[in-house]
């Protein structure tokens, strides 16, 4: 548990975005609002998103979003989760 807690710490302190992976129940969503109270970016708003619940044909868009016109039905541009969380 440690060696979790020490990852933990320099996880928090990059300037990076994350991807937390496990099954469920073991406490992802714990070990992710832990990591962001503890960095610099820990007063912003955390954006989280449950992968498992996302269709495979729209990770992509939901993740990285896309303009107007890009593909049938894109009558507007989104922003993507990795933009909304950039200083979150």
């Amino acid at each position: 548990m440690l060696g979790l807690i020490e990852r933990i710490n320099r996880v928090a302190d990059s300037n990076s975005s994350i991807l937390i992976i496990g099954e469920t129940g073991v406490g992802k969503e714990v070990f992710a609002d832990y990591i962001h109270r503890l960095s610099n970016r820990g007063q912003n708003p955390m954006v989280k998103i449950g992968l498992s619940a996302l269709p495979a044909e729209l990770m992509e868009s939901e993740l990285f979003g896309f303009e107007k016109g890009s593909f049938t039905n894109a009558d507007h541009s989104k922003k993507g989760m990795f933009e909304m969380a950039h200083t979150g």
